[in-house]
Order: structure tokens, then C-alpha cells, then sequence
């Protein structure tokens, strides 16, 4: 499996598990954050990693370490501000030291509108480089009303995407489902 497949993997998994994570739709988006971060850091424990929440410097939200170099091996941010999620979520992630260091990046951005697809695409074409990211960004016209997600990954100067729906059971717990290969 190379990096591409790798983090593929991580995307889509995200997306078949989401119903797991039990969130109705009364939950808050400090809810949603928590069961997301607890999935990633749950995954890369049963993968053999050290994983750390908020870990410093840099206060990012989690970090996968290697357990015998202790290097880092995934560097991820969560965001649910849209008007945060380009300018300070990417940039932690392209632009900073540990974005520089990690062998894997990963963003997931609780809300985005569909044009901010193609901005996220331009910065992580302008300043990935060689090193490999996986974007899973909620898409919708406000964070209340989301339809779909997008989910990118790059590395080495190659952008594929794919997208999954999103929609409520009728108890009102949220789940997801692919709704396309990657392209």
C-alpha cells in the first residue's frame, strides 16, 4: 500500500464508520469534534501508534507518533469554522513545522461551501510538495444545513477526490455513505 492508498483508506473508513460515532442530530459541534478525534486517535492506537490529542507545540488536534522514534508520523487539525478552515487549519498543516515533519497530513473541516473546494485544492497544490494530506471537508450552504462531503488527497503534486452523502436514519442519527469512486 503506498501513501495515496494509505490515506485513501483513512477517508473512506472515516465515512463507513461515521453512523458509529452515535451523533444525533441535538448534538453540539463540540460533540461532533470529540467522537471525531476520539475515532482518529482510537484508529491510530489500533495501528500501533502513539496517538495524542492537542499535543504541543503548535496546538494541534491530533498526532500519531511513531512508539520506538517517537517521530511524527500523522499531524491532524479539526475545524468547524469555515472562515477558519483555509487560512488556519491548512496553513497549520502545510506551512509549520510539524506539517514539514509528519509523513501524513490530515484535515477534517466541520463546514465548507462548495467554493471553498477549490481553494482548499490551489493551496494544497501551491504548498504540499511531495509530503501526502487527506482532506474530508462537511460541505453545505451553513453548518446546520450540510449535504456532502468532499474528500481530497494529494501527494507528490497528484489531487484525486472523491464525494459521500451525508443524511440523517429516522431516529435522527447522522451517517454517511460514498457516493462516488476517486477520480
Amino acid at each position: 500500500m503506498n501513501d495515496v492508498e494509505f490515506i485513501r483508506c483513512l477517508c473512506d473508513g472515516y465515512v463507513r464508520c461515521y453512523r458509529t460515532f452515535n451523533l444525533h442530530t441535538s448534538a453540539t459541534w463540540t460533540d461532533v469534534t470529540q467522537r471525531e478525534l476520539d475515532y482518529f486517535c482510537r484508529l491510530g492506537e489500533s495501528l500501533g501508534f502513539q496517538a495524542r490529542l492537542e499535543h504541543n507545540p503548535g496546538n494541534k488536534d491530533i498526532a500519531w507518533h511513531d512508539p520506538v522514534s517517537q517521530n511524527l508520523v500523522l499531524y491532524g487539525e479539526r475545524e468547524t469554522e469555515q472562515k477558519r478552515c483555509v487560512p488556519e487549519a491548512l496553513r497549520k498543516l502545510l506551512v509549520t513545522d510539524e506539517g514539514l515533519k509528519s509523513r501524513y497530513l490530515l484535515a477534517v473541516l466541520g463546514w465548507v461551501f462548495e467554493d471553498d473546494i477549490e481553494k482548499i485544492c490551489s493551496e494544497i497544490r501551491q504548498k504540499i510538495g511531495s509530503r501526502c494530506i487527506g482532506v474530508i471537508a462537511w460541505v453545505g450552504k451553513n453548518k446546520d444545513d450540510i449535504d456532502h462531503l468532499q474528500l481530497l488527497v494529494s501527494a507528490g503534486g497528484n489531487l484525486v477526490r472523491s464525494q459521500a452523502k451525508v443524511a440523517k436514519d429516522s431516529a435522527g442519527y447522522w451517517f454517511a455513505y460514498s457516493s462516488s469512486g476517486w477520480i
